[in-house]
């Protein structure tokens, strides 16, 4: 038993100067719910059933980002015409699966 906890999912207006609004407790789960821009979202490990939500009341000074700042980048390097060692280990490993498969299946049908 897990005495009773389960994790809550809530929502609560974002206000201009950073903080956070009343903490809304959602009807539905996070596939279902439509949060609206400009509101935040938690979670909440709780067993209480009058639970007020997050204690979370102000934003981060800095939101994260789901991808990384743009950077300055020097060029990919231009296509080498240099030596097809992989191409050539590659061609070699196959060859020897397909011998290896050949053999199992002859030795295979030799035992009928």
């Amino acid at each position: 038993s897990n005495g009773g906890y389960y994790w809550s999912y809530w929502s609560a207006p974002v206000n201009s100067d950073g903080t956070l609004g009343e903490w809304t407790y959602y009807q539905v789960g996070p596939d279902s719910s439509k949060p609206a821009s400009g509101t935040a979202e938690g979670w909440l490990l709780t067993n209480e059933q009058d639970a007020t939500g997050p204690a979370l009341n102000t934003l981060p000074e800095a939101a994260a980002s789901a991808s990384p700042a743009a950077t300055a980048s020097s060029p990919a390097p231009a296509a080498s015409s240099g030596s097809p060692t992989g191409l050539i280990v590659a061609g070699v490993a196959v060859a020897v699966a397909l011998l290896g498969l050949g053999g199992w299946w002859l030795a295979r049908g030799r035992r009928r």
